[in-house]
């Protein structure tokens, strides 16, 4: 009796690990099912859901002032390229993605990536209902 106890509790638990670590896979590397809250997903570049390309100048972030924009500009070392009403358009030649992720880190102000969208896109967007905000 003692060794088929143990041969149970063995295949249970083998059983609980297996599975555990297959959801932890799916959900943590193919981003897919859900998780664990303190489990951390795999982080992806963009809108998968409608994928669009980046602007020729790829960044982009609110400012109040062309002051602000510009010191933005020297933290993250890229080229402040135009700035009008309160949305500044920077230039880089390094990956946008990777530019964002750096400034990040250092606690910077954001940055968003310039995307170019068709009409045909935004078409594709859902409708915001003003009567839903509060």
């Amino acid at each position: 009796m003692n060794k088929k106890m143990m041969t149970i509790t063995a295949v249970f638990l083998i059983v609980i690990v297996a599975g555990l670590t297959g959801w932890y896979i799916a959900f943590c590397k193919l981003g897919v099912g859900p998780a664990f809250p303190f489990l951390v997903s795999a982080k992806t570049r963009g809108d998968d859901t409608m994928p669009a390309e980046i602007a020729e100048q790829p960044l982009m972030a609110l400012a109040r002032t062309r002051e602000e924009a510009q010191e933005v500009a020297e933290l993250y070392e890229i080229e402040l390229y135009s700035f009008e009403e309160g949305v500044a358009v920077y230039a880089t030649d390094r990956d946008p993605y990777d530019v964002i992720v750096e400034g990040d880190k250092k606690g910077y102000p954001p940055l968003s990536v310039n995307y170019v969208r068709t009409a045909e896109e935004l078409e594709e967007l859902p409708e915001f209902d003003s009567r839903n905000e509060e």
